[in-house]
């Protein structure tokens, strides 16, 4: 599954996805992990900038940050594209 592919699925199951997925389809579109803030993880990537993903246990608490997520890397794919 590519990661297009995966975005879409976790669009569409966005009301139980875990921040482990958030951060194994961030990595595996090109972003890089650092330790940023209390319970958060920062990823970064040249000219795309950076964004936090919560850890905390069980699902994600809101569906709209799983979206902010899933959008910015889904900008940055298609600014790779073009």
């Amino acid at each position: 599954m590519n990661v297009r592919e995966r975005i879409e699925e976790l669009r569409r199951r966005a009301g139980n996805v875990y921040p482990r997925e958030l951060m194994r389809l961030a990595e595996a579109a090109g972003w890089s992990p650092r330790k940023g803030g209390k319970h958060n993880v920062q990823y970064e990537k040249a000219g795309c900038g950076k964004f936090p993903i919560p850890t905390h246990p069980g699902p994600m608490k809101s569906k709209r940050t799983v979206y902010k997520i899933l959008s910015r890397i889904e900008d940055c794919l298609d600014k790779e594209e073009s």
